[in-house]
């Protein structure tokens, strides 16, 4: 007798033989279904932020600067602008648009809030 397992479906309870992956139902969601070698493929960047080394760079760059650094430049324009603390860093020239991934002068402090707004930017600039 072959050993079994549920189908990888989420709520399905079908038990199927070892080598399969879906229930006969459920065949279609193994096309959805991405693994993380497809993902680093697909993802140039991917080796690079997951790396020791950008780890250490980000956590050392925040220590340096903690305060979104865009939240900075509004508030000498705004009094009422909120200052955060910064979320993430982030490289001022996208490493797709050719920007140096270890250049301290490259990289910035943002929120949430600025990384998704500058992300977002640079998206619709591209596919443009």
């Amino acid at each position: 007798m072959k050993p079994k397992h549920y189908c990888r479906h989420a709520g399905c309870r079908k038990l199927i033989d070892y080598d399969k992956t879906y229930c006969d139902k459920h065949q279609s969601d193994k096309r959805k279904h991405v693994s993380v070698k497809e993902l680093k493929a697909a993802e140039p960047f991917y080796n690079l932020y997951h790396s020791t080394r950008w780890t250490r760079t980000s956590q050392l760059y925040r220590r340096e600067h903690p305060i979104c650094e865009q939240c900075l430049r509004d508030k000498k324009c705004n009094q009422t602008t909120i200052v955060r603390l910064g979320a993430s860093v982030d490289h001022i020239v996208a490493l797709k648009d050719g920007g140096d991934p270890w250049d301290w002068n490259n990289l910035q402090t943002l929120c949430a809030l600025h990384h998704n707004r500058k992300t977002k930017l640079e998206n619709e600039r591209r596919n443009a």
